[in-house]
Parts: C-alpha cells; structure tokens; sequence
C-alpha cells in the first residue's frame, strides 16, 4: 500500500533528533518505522469525593469543576457492610430539580471482606451537562449518586474522570479484578496482575477498615484519598507504557488486626492516540521526500514535520505535500520553531486538520507527500514526519 512523504528542498541536512534510532538512510518502503502513542494519552480530568455519609443514597459532585464531556468517569462506593445493596447508580445536576443527566453506569467490581464493601461503576463518553459551568450557585455541577435498598451507617464515594479513553465501554474495558485480605502489621494491599495495552488508563483503589498509615503504588499518581473513623482508602491511575502486567500494590501499616480490599481495572485509550512516524537522513541534493510507509496518516490527522540540517540560516523557502503520484494535496503547514547552534538547524512545521486526501485505506497510488522549498544545495539532509491522531477521524470518502 502506497503512503503519504514530504519533501524539503534545503542546504545540508542532518539526522532528526528524536527519531534517529527510528529513521532510515533513504524514502525505503522496508526500512524501519514505528508507531507510538501521542502526549494525548488518557489522562486525569477532574475528582472529589467524600467519605461520613449515611442513609439510602450516596453521592457527590465534581463541585467546583465539571469534567469534560465525551471524558470517561470511575465511581467507586464504599460502604460499611457485607452485601452490595446498590440498585441504581445514576448521574444527576446539583439544582433543586436534581436534574437527571442520564450516562449508563456499568458495575465493573465488587469485593467485600471484613465488614466493608466496594463498588467501581464506569460510564464512557459522558454528555448532558454543561462543560464549563457556569452558575455561581453550583446548581449545573455533575453530581453521580447511587441508590441502596438498605439504609448504611458510613459510607463514601471517590469519583473521577479520565479524557483520552475509548468512548465505547464495550470496548474500553479491559482487564478488572479484585481481591481483599487481613493484616496485623505492615500488609501489601494487591488486587493481583491485569494485563493492559499499551497507552491505557489502569485505574486502582484500595479500601482499609483501618485508620493507619499508607504506602501507595510506586509510579502511580494520585487521584484522591479520604478517611474518618471507620474507613481509609486511596485511589491511584497510571497510563500503561507498554503491553502488559499492571499491578498496584498498597502497603497498610496495621498494629492490629485489620481487612484490606483492592481492586484494578484497564479502559483502553481513544481511537487515533498513536504518532506515525516515519524518516530518512543521510539525504543529498536540493529536494528531500519521504513517505508514511506503510500506513497512511488518517484523514483529520495533524501533520509535524521537523527538517534539520548543516547550516546556521533557516533556507526552507516553502512546506508543501502531494501523493506518491505528483498529485498535490494543498495542506498548509505552518513554521511553529526554528533553532539553531554549532552549524546546525533544526525546523518544526505542523499542519492542523491535515490529510485532505487518502488515509490507510487508499488505493496503492495514493501516497501523501509534502515538499519544502530550499534555497540553496543540499549535501547531507533529514527528515522526520509525524501525523497525530487526536480524536475519532472521519472515514475516508474518496
């Protein structure tokens, strides 16, 4: 399949930076690439959370802040009690109507021991709120409430939300499990291993009927902790970094006997969260091309093309593309840095809402290409190209 190059046309080239491990001596459909996801990672948006509370209802609101919409939102209840007795979780505003939002929550994990329970709901791709608030009054915050057939002494609830996250929750979910235990001195909390992709957002949380001292997951950071006189828990996310084993693991400093739950769960990152990457070096002459081998950039991508090269003057006279056939595309591309030192150059153009033309399911004529005009002979040249997908794209129609 035939993919999208630029071209640049400037003076001695060099290596690109960041990329060299990666590029490759010339436009080579079999040298090496990769692909990596973006900055665009899933990430943390907004949380609360409150812990003391009685009755037949459990709720909280992202007061001051609403989350995103489209973000995704983890609410784990806790409880004093050994039966999960919650019939209804349910998204609502902070007016006096209560008005109903209505995002589906699906119960992902329960886990009970020792006289406390815990319950994670998700719901994916939230709407029906305003984003931002605006009423002073706080009566247009999102507040997530759930309903239990039995009244409850103590109670609490952590929510949060993550942008960047699959907006199905089908297929969001990934891997999930729980798992509690007892301690009567320093007791690692583990809910065991979950596998999860590259670039998802594993959430934990480990609930304590033990008000004691804590030491949290290494390298997971922080989402909320809470406490009172009953209970003490904490919750934390990470963004996977590579395809595997996700594990949080808590460390409860109990001097008496106590019970510990914990539970872990993976939603897979949004549609689009990959760089394509792609380069050449070791280039000669006044015109450099290089392709997206072997995957076009999809439409709606945003293009980054860095130049580097032998010199101390920024000689690109013009960033242009077309396909692998002649044919120009007419994306724009825009100089956002230039740099210079010790008789090298380095210049950075992006190209927003790019890609006019054919994504990866193009016919094998169709190749992007972008070209810069130098001023100047090139001796020894470089490129690296990247096209980010930041949200869903739209399907190719051409």
């Amino acid at each position: 399949m035939q993919k999208p190059f630029s071209f640049v046309r400037m003076p001695a080239l060099i290596a690109a930076g960041l990329l060299v491990a990666s590029c490759h001596d010339a436009p080579d459909p079999s040298a090496p690439r990769f692909a990596i996801a973006t900055g665009a990672h899933p990430g943390l948006d907004q949380f609360n959370g409150t812990l003391s509370e009685s009755g037949k209802q459990l709720a909280k609101g992202f007061n001051p802040t609403n989350p995103h919409l489209g973000s995704t939102l983890v609410v784990t209840f806790m409880w004093v009690g050994s039966t999960n007795t919650i019939t209804n979780v349910f998204d609502r505003l902070t007016d006096a109507a209560r008005t109903p939002v209505g995002n589906t929550y699906h119960l992902v994990e329960y886990v009970t021991d020792g006289g406390i329970s815990m319950a994670t709901y998700v719901a994916t791709n939230i709407q029906g709120f305003r984003d931002p608030n605006t009423d002073p009054n706080e009566g247009d915050i999102l507040a997530v409430e759930a309903d239990f057939s039995e009244p409850i002494t103590d109670g609490g609830v952590v929510i949060s939300t993550f942008t960047g996250v699959e907006p199905d929750f089908t297929t969001a979910l990934g891997e999930h499990r729980s798992a509690s235990g007892t301690g009567s001195s320093a007791t690692v909390a583990d809910p065991g291993a979950i596998t999860a992709d590259q670039g998802s957002l594993v959430y934990g949380i480990s609930l304590s009927n033990g008000l004691v001292g804590v030491n949290t997951p290494t390298g997971w950071h922080p989402v909320s902790q809470l406490s009172d006189a009953a209970m003490k828990s904490d919750a934390r996310h990470i963004v996977q970094g590579d395809n595997g084993p996700a594990e949080p693991q808590w460390t409860w400093f109990y001097n008496e006997p106590h019970t510990w739950l914990a539970t872990s769960l993976a939603l897979k990152p949004a549609p689009g969260q990959t760089l394509l990457l792609d380069g050449t070096l070791n280039e000669s002459g006044s015109t450099l091309a290089q392709g997206f081998y072997p995957t076009n950039p999809s439409l709606g991508d945003a293009i980054i093309a860095t130049f580097m090269w032998k010199g101390s003057t920024n000689v690109i006279t013009s960033v242009t593309d077309r396909l692998s056939s002649g044919t120009p595309v007419g994306n724009t591309y825009n100089l956002v840095e230039y740099v210079t030192k010790g008789g090298v150059s380095m210049a950075t153009y992006v190209a927003g809402h790019g890609v006019r033309r054919h994504d990866g399911r193009s016919r094998r004529d169709h190749r992007a290409a972008g070209r810069p005009g130098l001023r100047g002979h090139a001796l020894r040249a470089g490129r690296a190209g990247a096209a980010v997908r930041p949200q869903q794209h739209q399907h190719d129609v051409g």
